[in-house]
């Protein structure tokens, strides 16, 4: 019997059920969901975007697109200062006391722990997830329920990290993968503040000076461009887009306190919007609202949104509330007073001290020292000078607030030692910014001098003789601590007398009257046996070994870098504290007189690129 044309569209429909009932095509059926994209910077403080009053044919920058488009968050707090603990937070909706993850580096997310990637994976979303590079890696757990996640990084001594343009490029050619109207989740963790030295250009091809605005502003431009793009796609009104700091910049430090154990606004205040899904017609959502939020109750909001229903968590001792409502309208329903607590377990990571904590409740701040602290915001937006304890209210709010700190986390945090705040300010004029204004070798010479027992300390101001050429300065650190080869490099650029080496590595600086390149159980330097390979090659084998050391050189100089930028960014990344330490055989050995057409092949291909 001949189908009529009604009974061809009904066959194919039941075809089509079938189909569902045995695959996961029922999609197709539904009607798609708005997707959720997250970009996540390091970084990015309250004050770095700084919303005026512009028309929406006006927007120039990305910023301005979500001051236009989105509900900005005036008072958003990140639950630490380290972005690792903070991300998960976000991605758990759990204060770090919950999930376990309290640094950037030792701890991960346990796999018993639901996700934002995992919900958003059994709800049908494709999931992906970009970092540009430290200290957000897969090894911190947060790959579970991403079906794409990309950190692989492949650093150079001209970049360490992936830029911002390249991230968001990855998650344009990902999003090209996906099927039809597929709805994503995706976030976007971007780095590029803490590589301050990397120079950017902006449109035109102009280099900007090096510097943590720079940065921003690249990423500014990025995030304009990528906003551009989701429109031409269809895809900005159909997403909830969430753009968050996970940490502030400090750009007058505190005295006393380092970047990751600092708990106060000047570090945790953080930008935040979330521009909703929305229809055209419905116009722009850009109020702001004032009270109080963590980055926990981002989280929370994420599972609705993904979830479709209302989120409950069940462990949290604090109130954590769902921001969806203001999403909605400027009126905020939560408690003014709601408290939040922000912590920093980096002492304990780094074997220093012990975990920090802090307690924000409308605006007081109460931080859990020793001794205790109470800050009025109100009156001291510094948050500089806490309320006298022979206040009467001081005992009144002490008590009040003291109950919301669980016993086991009350360990007064007590500070770090004066030297080590300097000695890892030093490195900011050492290996960052160079800052005319601060005397940076005086500085280090000035501690070494304090602190002699600190080997360390003299392995920088060493390297650093070695560097600026400062022979006197490198033979007086190689008298004080009884370093011969120091010394020994020192007399001979002063054309000094010198006693020669009579064995091991170090006999290959005195003398080439042997061109037998040490064994391993004589020297076991292999970089250095590679330059010496290169030094000592046959005329037909130069080529070979030349290019054979620089690229083992390249390595060692890579390392070298990332060590001296932990230092730069206040230990933010999961790097053993004893490096960067002295210089090495190779590099002294370059740095004899004889050898100096050896280093101007070694400036010239690789050095060049170092700073």
């Amino acid at each position: 019997m001949k189908l009529s044309k009604t009974g061809k569209k009904l066959k194919y429909f039941l075809l089509l059920l079938m189909l569902c009932m045995t695959q996961s095509a029922c999609t197709f059926l539904k009607k798609a969901r708005p997707s959720v994209l997250v970009i996540a910077v390091e970084g990015l403080g309250f004050e770095d975007i700084t919303c005026s009053n512009v028309n929406a044919d006006q927007i120039k920058g990305g910023f301005e697109a979500f001051c236009n488009e989105a509900v900005r968050f005036s008072h958003a707090y990140s639950p630490s200062p380290m972005s690792v603990p903070s991300l998960a937070s976000l991605l758990t909706a759990k204060y770090p006391r919950e999930h376990k993850v309290y640094a950037n580096g030792s701890y991960y997310l346990k796999s018993g722990l639901q996700t934002l990637g995992e919900v958003a994976f059994y709800q049908n979303f494709a999931t992906s997830f970009f970092s540009g590079g430290p200290p957000v890696f897969r090894k911190s757990g947060f790959h579970q329920g991403f079906q794409h996640f990309d950190d692989r990084i492949r650093p150079n001594l001209k970049s360490l990290y992936r830029p911002v343009s390249e991230n968001f490029k990855r998650f344009t050619t990902w999003l090209d993968s996906l099927t039809g109207s597929q709805s994503f989740f995706s976030m976007i963790y971007l780095p590029d503040v803490q590589f301050e030295q990397t120079p950017t250009t902006n449109k035109l091809g102009v280099v900007r000076e090096s510097s943590p605005q720079a940065q921003l502003q690249e990423i500014d431009e990025s995030i304009a461009d990528l906003v551009s793009d989701l429109k031409r796609r269809k895809k900005w009104d159909k997403t909830h887009v969430v753009l968050v700091g996970l940490n502030s910049r400090i750009e007058s430090p505190r005295i006393g306190e380092l970047a990751q154990v600092n708990i106060f606004s000047d570090r945790t205040h953080v930008a935040l919007f979330i521009k909703p899904a929305r229809k055209t017609r419905d116009g722009p959502f850009n109020w702001k609202v004032d009270r109080n939020v963590s980055l926990v109750d981002v989280g929370v909001t994420l599972f609705e949104i993904l979830e479709g229903r209302p989120y409950r968590p069940v462990s949290s001792q604090l109130e954590i509330v769902s921001l969806l409502d203001v999403l909605q309208g400027p009126e905020a329903t939560w408690k003014e007073n709601r408290p939040i607590m922000v912590s920093s377990h980096w002492p304990v990571w780094t074997g220093i001290g012990s975990p920090r904590m802090s307690i924000r409740k409308g605006h007081l701040l109460y931080v859990f020292d020793k001794p205790i602290k109470i800050y009025n915001t109100l009156t001291d937006r510094l948050e500089s000078s806490p309320i006298p304890e022979s206040e009467s209210r001081f005992t009144e709010l002490k008590v009040s607030l003291d109950k919301i700190i669980p016993t086991e986390d009350k360990k007064k945090y007590s500070g770090l030692t004066s030297n080590f705040e300097r000695k890892v300010r030093v490195t900011k004029g050492l290996w960052g910014r160079r800052d005319v204004s601060f005397p940076a070798l005086e500085e280090l010479e000035f501690l070494t001098e304090l602190d002699p027992k600190d080997y360390q300390l003299a392995a920088w101001s060493a390297r650093q003789a070695l560097r600026d050429n400062n022979w006197e300065q490198l033979l007086k650190m190689g008298r004080m601590y009884k370093n011969k080869l120091w010394s020994y490099v020192g007399r001979r650029n002063l054309s000094l007398r010198v006693q020669p080496f009579k064995k091991g590595c170090n006999k290959y600086f005195s003398s080439r009257e042997s061109i037998e390149v040490p064994r391993l159980r004589e020297c076991d330097d292999l970089l250095f046996i590679a330059l010496l390979n290169w030094v000592y090659a046959n005329p037909a084998d130069v080529d070979l070994f030349r290019e054979r050391f620089l690229r083992q050189f390249e390595s060692y100089m890579l390392g070298l870098k990332i060590y001296e930028l932990n230092y730069v960014n206040e230990l933010n990344w999961d790097l053993p504290l004893e490096q960067p330490t002295e210089p090495n055989l190779t590099e002294l050995y370059l740095r004899l007189p004889e050898n100096s057409r050896y280093m101007k092949i070694v400036a010239r291909r690789v050095l060049r690129n170092f700073h």
